[in-house]
This record gives structure tokens, C-alpha cells and sequence, in this order.
């Protein structure tokens, strides 16, 4: 916890670190919980937030509830609004109105009742517009309407594509991946380009002597290395 410890004085608590510096005077109810570099405290019956080697206030006691998530950030709750903030006390979003989808290099945010992308620091990278945004089978589907709209996350950006769903071959981050679009699959390198266009009924992974997979197309099969080159074709 930072070195620091909980003291407490007239029924009241603050917080000292290891050299006997004060860090938080005396003044709360109670000393919470202390992680990623914050401390969370009650008073006068609401929870704030402060640094926790210099004592400066981060969040004011006026939350009903302060949920930490390490790097991910600070969710609140105040008068049944939701909120989301970062560990200088910016507020990321306001008006949370569904669960944050963590997501390795963004977050899919809900605010006022629309959807929108945001980097890991919530900075916002697609606008708080659509009426759906979810993630299913490797794919990001954002609806607005009747239009829709799809990105895979590559190297932790967003790539927009028409795939319905991918199989990533190694770590999903930069790895080649097969893709479904229209009840076909393809095969996609690492920069995203078709090493086969989606045309294949089936795929069925070898992983085995140099092959990757046997790839089928009615009576029609190829099959691919790990090289990603087509080096047989036969009818099955």
C-alpha cells in the first residue's frame, strides 16, 4: 500500500507513510482501501479519492460509490449516475448508462444512451453516436439505424472491415487470422491483406509438418502452409 499506514485520532482516521509524514490528516470516517496509487476514503457518509504519496484530493466525497480498476481507471456512482474518471480526476465520461466492455486497446462505452469507442485512457476515438456497439467473434459491430459498422482491433487500432468473424492464428494483436464473411471463410496476413479471398465452405487447421490447414470448396480442397502459400490442390 504505497509504505503507507492508517492512523486514528478522536474517531477519525487518516493516513501516515512510512517516514511518519502525514499523508491524509485525521478528518475521515474511514481509510477504505489504498491501490494504483490512490486512496479511497469516506466522509460525512461519501466516498473521495486522494494521491496517495502526496495526499492531494483526486475525487471530492461526494460519490456514493468509487470502484478502482487499476489501469483501466475510476468508475463512480453519484445520485444513480454512473461516471467514469482517470487518476487526475478527469472525467472520462459522464452519464454511464451500461457496463464498460474492456477491451484490449479500447473500451466500448456507454454515455446518455449511445455507444461510442474509446482509447484505454477513454479518450474517444469513435463518437458517443450508435444505438448498438458489441463484440462478437473478434469483430466490433457498431449499429446506428439501419447502418452498421465493423472494425477488427490490430496492433491496438481500429481497422474497418466487412468480415463477420475471425480466427486469429497465433496473438490475436498482429497474427494472420481466417475470415468469415458471408458463409465463407478466407485467410488474411498480418497486414490485413486476403491471402485467400473468402470463397471456402470449410477450414480445417493441421498444424503439423510445415501445414496449416486444408481449406474446402464443394469437391475442391487446397491446402495451405504455415508460410501461408498454397502448395496442393485435389478434389475430396
Amino acid at each position: 500500500s504505497d509504505g503507507n499506514y492508517v492512523v486514528t485520532q478522536n474517531n477519525k482516521q487518516g493516513l501516515l507513510n512510512d517516514a511518519g509524514d502525514i499523508v491524509l490528516s485525521c478528518e475521515y470516517d474511514k481509510i477504505v482501501s489504498e491501490s494504483a496509487g490512490v486512496v479511497k476514503f469516506l466522509k460525512n457518509g461519501k466516498y473521495g479519492l486522494a494521491n496517495s504519496k502526496a495526499g492531494k484530493i483526486v475525487l471530492p466525497a461526494v460519490f456514493d460509490e468509487i470502484q478502482i480498476h487499476g489501469a483501466m481507471g475510476i468508475q463512480t456512482l453519484r445520485d444513480g449516475s454512473s461516471s467514469v474518471y482517470d487518476y487526475n480526476g478527469r472525467e472520462c465520461v459522464p452519464n454511464l448508462t451500461e457496463k464498460v466492455i474492456w477491451l484490449t486497446g479500447c473500451r466500448l462505452v456507454c454515455s446518455a444512451g449511445k455507444w461510442g469507442i474509446t482509447d484505454e485512457q477513454f479518450r474517444v476515438i469513435e463518437p458517443f453516436k450508435y444505438d448498438e456497439l458489441y463484440f462478437r467473434d473478434g469483430v466490433i459491430t457498431a449499429r446506428q439505424g439501419t447502418n452498421t459498422k465493423q472494425w477488427l482491433i490490430r496492433n491496438y487500432q481500429l481497422v474497418p472491415t466487412q468480415l463477420e468473424k475471425v480466427r486469429y492464428l497465433g496473438e490475436w494483436a498482429d497474427s494472420p487470422y481466417w475470415g468469415f464473411q458471408e458463409g465463407k471463410w478466407g485467410l488474411f496476413n498480418r497486414n490485413d491483406e486476403a491471402v485467400r479471398a473468402p470463397a471456402f465452405d470449410q477450414v480445417t487447421e493441421v498444424n503439423h509438418g510445415g501445414l496449416l490447414a486444408v481449406m474446402r470448396r464443394g469437391r475442391q480442397a487446397e491446402v495451405m502452409t504455415v508460410e501461408l502459400k498454397n502448395i496442393a490442390g485435389f478434389e475430396a
